[in-house]
């Protein structure tokens, strides 16, 4: 049964009943943490999952789709990360809250697996390339937040319509189709390459389409090419059985090159020391 429910006030009384009942309920903070009192066996809370909740909350993109807080007569065995998002937000939302359960329906919940930012590209009608687009996307959300640098920090999580419009942009589609014979070729990450297409060409197009295509041919240069450089250590890294260089620091690498190029300088070898360089950005 689902009937509209307005909570309004702390002082709220779950139904007695012998009944799985479901109501629309709308959550205020004061209810969220007069329910969050009763939080006694649910798993360690993530931080970072909270604030992605609360901040969907604040920009409006929270909406009421059918997912549930479940609770027991006395107790919560779903929702808290929500609950403690509409706290952190301080804002009201509406959601199916499911009362009357027992204890023993706790070991069957979440056991089916959540729709990635992948699985929505590919409802939108893209799916092909839709692990591409995703991670691209996410490189691009982390850069935009990080000062350039699109490797995750902090308690703060994208959300996922963020992601999404993100990955449909014309620009994200057209890096990811476009670099993925060259992905394969030097091997470099969807994510890196996508974002590395994508930042390259915002910034000059024909340069960016002269670099990416020496990347993937390796036509003949100078010693001192950064392009060709760089080059042999993608490919060096890929024959390796046992890799030494994450998809950050090949990004990293591939962006000094880019840098370098740019501005007619020869190197002898294109390298990155996280430990005491802050990420380069391309320019």
């Amino acid at each position: 049964m689902v009937r509209e429910s307005v909570v309004q006030n702390q002082n709220v009384l779950l139904p007695q009943s012998d009944d799985v009942l479901a109501d629309i309920v709308e959550i205020t903070p004061a209810v969220a943490r007069q329910w969050l009192q009763m939080n006694t066996s649910n798993r360690p809370v993530s931080q970072r999952r909270v604030n992605q909740y609360a901040q969907a909350i604040r920009q409006g993109e929270w909406l009421l789709n059918g997912d549930s807080i479940k609770l027991t007569d006395a107790e919560l065995i779903d929702g808290q990360h929500r609950l403690l998002a509409v706290v952190a937000a301080n804002i009201a939302i509406r959601t199916v809250v499911v009362y009357g359960l027992t204890n023993e329906v706790f070991t069957t919940i979440d056991q089916g697996r959540k729709r990635s930012t992948a699985d929505m590209i590919a409802v939108a009608g893209r799916e092909k390339y839709r692990l591409e687009l995703a991670a691209t996307a996410s490189f691009i959300w982390w850069a935009r937040r990080n000062n350039g640098d699109p490797r995750s920090v902090g308690n703060l999580l994208p959300s996922q319509r963020e992601l999404i419009e993100l990955a449909l942009s014309p620009e994200v589609i057209s890096a990811c189709e476009d670099t993925a014979a060259l992905r394969k070729k030097i091997g470099v990450s969807p994510g890196a390459c996508g974002y590395l297409a994508y930042m390259l060409r915002a910034i000059d197009r024909e340069q960016a389409t002269l670099f990416l295509g020496r990347l993937y041919h390796g036509t003949e240069g100078s010693m001192g090419d950064p392009v060709l450089r760089v080059r042999e250590v993608m490919l060096a890294e890929k024959a390796r059985k046992n890799r030494v260089l994450t998809p950050y620091e090949k990004l990293a690498y591939l962006i000094k090159a880019w840098n370098a190029w740019r501005v007619g300088r020869t190197v002898r070898s294109i390298f990155w020391k996280p430990s005491t360089e802050s990420f380069p950005v391309p320019f």
